[in-house]
């Protein structure tokens, strides 16, 4: 996912595009795709708060 962030902050890529992709590199979720768009928002705005970016969902 942090490979993915500056795709993110440039809006060059979605949240479900990315949900899309870790699911094609074989990271398996439990829930379906609308319920885990939500914690990967969250650990985006980790990431931006750490390194101090601006991200705008």
């Amino acid at each position: 996912m942090l490979q993915h962030f500056n795709k993110i902050q440039r809006k060059e890529m979605s949240i479900e595009q990315l949900v899309s992709l870790l699911e094609k590199e074989g990271i398996q979720f439990a829930q379906s795709k609308s319920l885990i768009r939500y914690p990967v928002i969250d650990c985006l705005k980790y990431i931006a708060k750490i390194s101090g970016a601006n991200l705008e969902l």
